[in-house]
């Protein structure tokens, strides 16, 4: 994941069994990762992904 202010490497934070947040390893923030928008799938009228 890429950090939304300076661009550096962000990680998920915590214990494997307990995630609880992400933390930019260049500035240090959290939760401040950039939001991967998903790609629109061509959907046709039943549902079925074309």
């Amino acid at each position: 994941m890429i950090c939304t202010y300076c661009g550096g490497h962000v990680t998920w934070r915590g214990p494997l069994s307990d995630l609880t947040h992400t933390q930019c390893a260049s500035c240090g923030r959290r939760n401040c990762q950039v939001v991967e928008e998903p790609e629109d799938l061509d959907i046709d009228e039943e549902g079925q992904e074309q």
